[in-house]
């Protein structure tokens, strides 16, 4: 990690070597899985409302802008009319994102991302760190997962942000809805485009 400290002018980079350990990706083990479901959920705890200054905010003026990217390639909009009308929707509803409770994310939780040793989470690759909801890491590690798998990382996470009194249950659901839907729109145009797709459609229907 990378760390400024502003008393003295000085960044300091920290590393650690993890000898023995193991990626998330691929792994089998559901358990896993929870385990860093509820690792990133603690985070989130410990981090609400006290992020440091220097950390990149999700405001709307940023996911405008990958709306925007979008609304670039009309011919893909055109020959899916329901594309825009679900653009408009989040853009009408960011206040779902920015009004949220904010924390630190790691941004792109996804099991590639993520180490594992002795059954502990460590995540790596944190350029995408960000002061945002917390769903959105939730989104990430729960993408293209099998429902019951789903269920289950979103039960672990969900009962490590209930330690916290300040976790809002009442507006999780709408969070993750949107969070879910911001991924697909920042990473609208890669090689899983047709599940992309199918999913964003699936979403759509929900929230409506």
């Amino acid at each position: 990690g990378k760390c400024f400290f502003k008393e003295y002018n000085e960044t300091l980079l920290l590393m650690d070597f993890l000898e023995g350990s193991i990626s998330l990706k691929g792994n089998p083990d559901v358990n896993l899985y929870l385990n860093a479901a509820a690792w990133a959920a603690r985070m989130h705890n410990f981090f609400e409302g006290n992020v440091p200054s220097f950390v990149k905010v999700y405001d709307p003026a940023y996911y405008s802008v990958w709306l925007k990217r979008m609304e670039n390639e009309p011919s893909i909009i055109a020959a899916r009319p329901w594309l825009q009308d679900l653009i408009d929707y989040f853009r009408k509803h960011i206040g779902i994102l920015t009004g949220a409770p904010q924390t630190l994310i790691h941004g792109e939780f996804y099991s590639k991302n993520i180490l594992i040793r002795d059954s502990i989470a460590y995540p790596v690759d944190w350029e995408s760190a960000a002061y945002a909801p917390g769903e959105i890491d939730l989104a990430s590690i729960i993408e293209a997962r099998k429902p019951e798998v789903v269920e289950r990382i979103r039960e672990s996470y969900l009962t490590a942000r209930l330690e916290d009194s300040r976790f809002d249950k009442q507006g999780f659901e709408k969070r993750l809805w949107m969070a879910q839907l911001y991924l697909h729109i920042k990473f609208f145009f890669t090689k899983k485009e047709k599940w992309r797709y199918n999913h964003i459609y699936t979403i759509e229907k929900k929230i409506k």
